[in-house]
């Protein structure tokens, strides 16, 4: 069904390629953060791992909306 959906309206297809670029950005900023400041305070750490999880949650509520 979604994939007919992503026919006719190639915007969605768009946007949901366009959020996972940014998605897998996160990771990587994430993963380098951790790597390079293992002395920092575990609260940052988690901090980003649940605004990851946060932009997931928001992109499929996006992508469910379109």
């Amino acid at each position: 069904m979604i994939n007919q959906l992503l026919d006719i309206f190639p915007f969605i297809k768009q946007t949901m390629i366009e959020l996972e670029k940014q998605n897998k950005l996160l990771n990587k900023v994430t993963l380098v953060g951790k790597i390079n400041a293992l002395n920092v305070a575990a609260n940052l750490f988690e901090f980003t791992d649940k605004t990851a999880i946060i932009f997931d949650e928001l992109r499929e509520e996006l992508i469910d909306a379109l």
